[in-house]
């Protein structure tokens, strides 16, 4: 019984293995518009654009810390991003 019980619970982990988590990039709501990557210090920060609201997010990663927050405009509206024009949409901007 302890044999089967061992089967069942390997073939169950190797399952959770070999899949994988996440979808595929072709499917992903975010987009990222722009990317810097700091080797030194493996700081890495990107800005995202939603594609259902055109958002624009800023993204930073350094270690196992990871923070993602929305980019406004001075008036506090979001920054939006133009996927036609792929341009960033500031309202500031002159």
């Amino acid at each position: 019984m302890k044999k089967i019980i061992v089967l069942v619970l390997s073939l169950i982990m190797c399952a959770f293995v070999f899949t994988g988590c996440g979808g595929t990039k072709e499917n992903s709501r975010f987009v990222i518009i722009d990317s810097d990557v700091e080797s030194e210090d493996r700081i890495s920060s990107a800005l995202y654009a939603d594609k259902q609201t055109n958002v624009v997010y800023w993204f930073t990663k350094s270690g196992y810390g990871q923070t993602m927050t929305v980019l406004l405009n001075s008036d506090g509206t979001p920054v939006l991003y133009d996927f036609e024009k792929e341009i960033i949409i500031e309202k500031d901007r002159k």
